[in-house]
C-alpha cells in the first residue's frame, strides 16, 4: 500500500552521473526538463554541453550513450584518457601555441582512429588497399612515446632537443609555422625551410598530421556512426605547471572540435565530437579569445536549473527531477501528480518557507546539491514518510561540510588553494551572516595577518561573490511594504560584478560549516 511507503522504498538518484548510469533503470529515471538530449543530437552544430559543475553533463552524456542508436558507436572519454596534460608539461613548447594546437589534433585524431578501429571487420583487416588497414598501420608505427620524443640531429654544432623544439649554437627554431586563424591544418612550410640542414630519425609528430587526417577521412564510411564525448575537461587544468597552459588547450581543443565536427558534416560523414565544459571556465576563456563567444552561442546547450520561481512548486525543474526519480523507482507511487506527490512528502514549511524554496537556498540549484541534500535526509531518516522541518534542518551541518568541499573543488581553476581558504577564513571569522563594507574592512584591517594570501580586501569580495560564497542583499520600498531582493553571482538574474556600496549575506549552505 502507498501508504506504508517509507524513504527505503525509493530512489532519489546519486551525486555523480557515471555512478547513476549504471542502474539497471537509467534509462526511466533520466530527467531532462527542458529537452537538452533533442536539442544536442538532432542538431549536428551542436557539440558543447555547457553548464556549472553538477548541472548534469556527464549525466546527459551518459544518456546519450545509453540511447544511441543500433550500430552506432558512443564513447566517453574522461580525464584518465588523457595524455595532453603530460606532454604540454613536459615540453619545452609549452609556451607555444602552435605546439599545444598540434597536441590537440594528434589528440582527436588519435580518439577517432582508435574508435574507428575498434570496429573493423575481417575485409577491412586483411585488404591491402583498404582505407582502414592503411589507417591501422600509420597507428600502429605512430602510437607510441617515440612520437613525441626528441628528433635526432646529425648535423654538428646542433643540439637534440624535445618535441621538435631544436637549437643550433644561439638561436632557437620555434613552432611558428601556422595562425590559427588563418588556417585549419598544420602547416610546417616556414618550419621546414628553417631546419633543411637537420636531417632526423623520422618526422616530428606535427609534420604527420596532414597524413592523419587524410587517412582517417578516407576510412571513415558511410556505415560508420560514431559519437566521442569528452568529460572532465577542467581537470586538465589541475594537471598542468603552466599557468596559462589548460586556457590554451581547453581554448584549443573547443576549436579544433569544432572544424572537424564541420568536416565531418560537410563530409556527410557521421562522426561527431561532443565537449562537455563548465560554464564558469568557458566564460573565463572568453577573456583570452573573443571568437570562444560565437562558439558558445552557435553550438552549445546550457543546463541550467534556476528558472524563475513558479507559483506551483512541484513544477520547480528540481523538484519536478526529484518527484520523477521517485515515481521510477516506486510502482507504488507511479501513478501520483506530481502536485499530489510533492503535497505527501514536503508537507511542511521549513523556518516559514516552502520546502523547495529551502532547499533552493541552500544550494547553487544544480541536480548535484539537491541529491545530496535530500539523500542525506534519507539516509538519516529511511523510516520517514515524508520530508519533516525537523529532520531537513537535522542534516544540514554534515551537508554544509560536503557543499564547502565541493565548492573547494570546484574553485581550483579560478584560485590558488590557499587564496580560497583564506578568504573563507576571512568571512567566516568576522562571525556574522550578514555584514557591510565596513564590517569586513575594519576587520581585515586589524587582523591582516591571518590572512597571508590576500592583498586586496575588494578583490576578495570580489572573488566570493563570483564562486557564489557571498551574495549582495539589499531592501526596497514598495508602497508601505519592504521587498528584500539577493543577488547569486550563479543566477542568469543576477549583477554580473559585486556591489560594494550593498550589504553583504554568506551563502545558507555555507553557513553551518561557519559554526554561523
Amino acid at each position: 500500500m502507498a501508504d506504508s511507503i517509507t524513504f527505503k522504498d525509493f530512489y532519489i538518484g546519486t551525486p555523480d552521473g557515471e555512478t547513476e548510469a549504471r542502474n539497471e533503470k537509467f534509462e526511466e529515471l533520466f530527467y531532462d526538463s527542458n529537452n537538452k538530449y533533442s536539442e544536442l543530437v538532432e542538431n549536428r552544430h551542436k557539440f558543447i554541453i555547457l553548464g556549472s559543475k553538477g548541472s548534469g553533463k556527464t549525466y546527459l552524456a551518459n544518456y546519450i550513450c545509453k540511447k544511441a542508436k543500433k550500430g552506432q558507436k558512443c564513447k566517453i572519454i574522461n580525464s584518465q584518457d588523457f595524455w595532453i596534460d603530460r606532454l604540454a608539461n613536459t615540453s619545452v613548447e609549452q609556451e607555444n601555441n602552435a605546439y599545444v594546437y598540434a597536441l590537440c589534433k594528434w589528440f582527436f585524431l588519435d580518439k577517432v582512429s582508435k574508435v574507428l578501429l575498434d570496429h573493423t571487420n575481417i575485409i577491412d583487416k586483411i585488404c591491402p588497399w583498404n582505407p582502414k588497414r592503411k589507417l591501422a598501420k600509420f597507428v600502429k608505427q605512430y602510437d607510441n612515446d617515440e612520437t613525441f620524443k626528441a628528433i635526432k640531429s646529425i648535423e654538428s654544432g646542433c643540439k637534440t632537443s624535445e618535441k621538435g623544439y631544436m637549437k643550433s649554437g644561439t638561436s632557437n627554431i620555434k613552432l611558428n609555422a601556422y595562425s590559427l586563424e588563418d588556417s585549419n591544418s598544420f602547416s610546417t612550410k616556414n618550419l621546414k625551410s628553417k631546419t633543411r640542414s637537420i636531417e632526423s630519425e623520422r618526422k616530428p609528430f606535427y609534420e604527420l598530421i596532414n597524413s592523419y587526417e587524410r587517412l582517417i577521412f578516407k576510412a571513415v564510411s558511410s556505415k560508420n556512426d560514431i559519437i566521442i564525448i569528452f568529460d572532465d575537461l577542467d581537470e586538465l587544468d589541475k594537471k598542468l605547471t603552466k599557468e596559462s597552459a589548460g586556457n590554451d588547450i581547453i581554448t584549443n581543443l573547443l576549436k579544433i572540435a569544432k572544424n572537424y565536427n564541420t568536416e565531418f558534416y560537410d563530409g556527410n560523414l557521421k562522426v561527431r565530437l561532443i565537449l562537455l565544459v563548465r560554464t564558469d571556465i568557458l566564460d573565463k576563456l572568453q577573456s583570452y579569445d573573443t571568437n570562444l563567444s560565437k562558439i558558445k552561442t552557435s553550438c552549445a546547450v546550457e543546463l541550467y536549473w534556476l528558472t524563475n520561481n513558479e507559483n506551483e512548486p512541484h513544477e520547480q525543474p528540481l523538484m519536478s527531477m526529484v518527484l520523477h526519480k521517485i515515481k521510477a523507482s516506486c510502482p507504488q507511487l507511479a501513478t501520483y501528480t506530481n502536485k499530489d506527490l510533492y503535497t505527501r512528502l514536503f508537507p511542511e514549511k521549513i523556518d516559514n518557507k516552502r520546502p523547495i524554496d529551502y532547499i533552493l537556498d541552500n544550494s547553487f540549484g544544480r541536480p548535484r546539491d539537491i541529491v545530496t541534500f535530500l539523500n542525506y535526509v534519507i539516509d538519516m531518516f529511511p523510516d520517514n514518510a515524508y520530508f519533516t522541518a525537523l529532520s531537513v534542518k537535522a542534516i544540514r551541518k554534515f551537508y554544509s561540510s560536503d557543499f564547502y568541499n565541493e565548492l573547494l573543488n570546484e574553485v581550483y581553476f579560478h584560485e590558488a588553494p590557499e587564496y580560497t581558504l583564506d578568504c573563507f577564513k576571512l568571512i567566516s571569522s568576522l562571525k556574522k551572516t550578514s555584514f557591510d563594507y565596513a564590517d569586513i574592512s575594519d576587520h581585515y584591517k586589524e587582523n591582516h595577518l591571518l590572512y597571508p594570501a590576500i592583498n586586496d580586501i575588494n578583490l576578495a569580495l570580489e572573488y566570493l561573490y563570483k564562486i557564489g560564497a557571498i551574495g549582495n542583499v539589499w531592501k526596497v520600498k514598495k508602497g508601505q511594504k519592504e521587498k528584500l531582493y539577493t543577488s547569486w553571482a550563479y543566477k542568469k538574474d543576477a549583477m554580473n560584478e559585486v556591489d560594494l556600496t550593498k550589504r553583504f549575506t554568506i551563502h545558507y549552505a555555507l553557513r553551518k560549516k561557519f559554526a554561523l
